[in-house]
């Protein structure tokens, strides 16, 4: 729970009207997701001052946030060739925060994220030599046309900025010959500038391994009997790739991890999900023991897959949690609004009709995919009482609803969200006449990106891959999703609890510790 320090100003004079109205302690514990030592601090804090503002620290303050400096380190992770320089930009242009280099390199340093040189050469193995013998005598057949699609390179090296010495690049310990690229290429061995073209060793597998994991992704959501979210369905596809793996070491299975993770970020299935699922499914399998990690490959596989299908388990139980802590707020004769067709949302509702609870719902058409008349002919199906509505006809029916419900595709470390275009639109509509938003999403949504307005939305999370890929004009395309800012929302609903969205931040760091 957040103390006393980190809740905003605006909660704490929420939390201080619900105890004059005789609110309950323990509702109000609830409600705003604090201790009560908080609260009494609060009181008394409001007593003895007459205000709750945050009192002035001693020492020097702090430059950047929290959260600003997980933004730093994730801008660099992007790009190692980054500098402490590009650090202090990004702050300037992108934050709004004014640092010193020697500032930006503490951040850096303090995440582990250390100058080094470049290798200029990866280890060549026992290994690479069998993968050489293997890729001639898969191409030995090979025709003209067929060698004709490759870009053939002598390998020079063309330096067109930077010079070889003093060039240095930021990467974590043991990470010198990592491969973390598509084609088998380390970044944190070729320099910012240097252009090299190389045919991958096993470039024929890695097509094949690439369609086959986009196959088993889309096999699992185009079922029509399945109701699982794109989350759960990229975390099962890693099952099955985790399952058949052949790796020998455990770089080798995390290099197949992540290049199964980018075959389906390159589907038109939401990236803010697959994301976000991912990163946390190969955090929580990967948090062995420093025994375990340096016993053999296949025990450690085993201890894998074990955590894995855990992983799978609980996660699979997320929504009949989020439903149990929603029933909170679902009363006789409420009138919701939701907004396109929402798994958590609609499972949520129907729970709360089985229990007997009374309401009407109304569902907007959700233009353009009008994924809303789903959503509304389920309810329908189910007996629950709803109307359909246009998109435009919100702000004239928001003043006869009592809540509103959305789910998320994804939800940013400032405990905004990433939702289907026209959420935005309705949370600020409903935040003019003070109707309650509430945010129904499952903590594998928990996504590692903080935005701070709609253009620093990355692209990938607003369109499909596929209008991506054709490299048209974004301009002249229409996104799919909108960022909707944490202002607009009164509470997260989650399987790990109720929230507000200033503590997101602080669950993504204990979901990551």
């Amino acid at each position: 729970m957040p103390c006393l320090r980190d809740i905003d100003t605006a909660t704490k004079n929420k939390i201080l009207d619900a105890l004059e109205a005789d609110l309950m302690v323990k509702d109000v514990i609830q409600r705003f997701q604090v201790s009560k030592q908080t609260i009494w601090r609060l009181r008394k804090q409001m007593e003895s001052e007459g205000n709750v503002k945050n009192r002035a620290k001693s020492g020097r303050p702090r430059k950047t946030t929290e959260n600003q400096d997980r933004a730093m380190v994730r801008h660099n992770k992007k790009d190692p060739n980054r500098s402490a320089t590009d650090s202090i930009a990004y702050a300037n242009e992108v934050l709004g925060v004014q640092i010193s280099k020697r500032t930006a390199q503490r951040r850096l340093k303090r995440a582990e994220l250390f100058a080094r040189r470049p290798a200029k050469k990866p280890l060549f193995k026992k290994k690479h030599r069998k993968a050489r013998l293997e890729f001639v005598r898969s191409h030995e057949h090979w025709t003209k046309e067929d060698w004709n699609r490759i870009l053939w390179s002598d390998e020079t090296k063309f330096n067109l900025f930077n010079p070889d010495r003093g060039h240095l690049i930021r990467r974590p310990i043991r990470m010198r010959y990592k491969l973390i690229s598509e084609c088998g290429i380390s970044l944190y061995m070729l320099k910012k500038d240097e252009k090299i073209a190389q045919i991958p060793l096993n470039y024929h597998q890695t097509i094949l391994c690439s369609k086959e994991v986009q196959e088993d992704f889309t096999r699992l959501l185009s079922d029509g009997s399945s109701e699982k979210s794109t989350g759960l369905a990229a975390i099962e596809t890693l099952m099955q790739c985790l399952k058949k793996s052949q790796a020998t070491t455990v770089s080798e299975l995390q290099s197949e991890l992540e290049f199964a993770i980018q075959a389906m970020l390159k589907t038109n299935y939401s990236s803010a999900s697959v994301q976000s699922a991912s990163e946390l499914f190969l955090r929580f399998i990967s948090m062995v023991t420093k025994e375990q990690l340096t016993g053999d490959v296949e025990s450690l596989m085993s201890i894998y897959k074990k955590r894995g299908e855990n992983f799978i388990s609980r996660v699979g139980t997320s929504r009949n949690r989020i439903s149990k802590f929603s029933r909170l707020f679902i009363q006789n004769n409420a009138r919701i609004l939701t907004h396109s067709c929402s798994r958590c949302v609609l499972q949520s509702l129907l729970d709360a009709k089985k229990a007997g609870r009374n309401f009407h719902v109304y569902v907007t058409e959700s233009q353009p995919d009008r994924s809303g008349r789903i959503m509304f002919e389920r309810m329908k199906t189910a007996g629950i009482s709803a109307t359909l509505i246009l998109d435009s006809a919100v702000g004239y029916l928001m003043e006869r609803v009592d809540m509103v419900f959305f789910g998320a595709e994804g939800v940013m470390e400032t405990g905004g969200i990433i939702n289907k275009i026209g959420t935005l639109g309705i949370a600020m509509i409903a935040k003019t006449v003070n109707k309650p938003v509430y945010v129904m999403a499952e903590s594998i949504k928990f996504v590692k990106e903080y935005p701070l307005n709609q253009s620093d939305v990355p692209d990938r999370f607003k369109y499909r891959f596929s209008t991506l890929n054709e490299k048209k004009p974004l301009e002249e395309e229409h996104p799919i999703n909108d960022y909707t800012p944490p202002q607009y929302i009164n509470l997260l609903i989650t399987d790990l609890g109720i929230f507000t969205p200033a503590a997101v931040g602080d669950e993504l760091i204990k979901l990551y510790t």
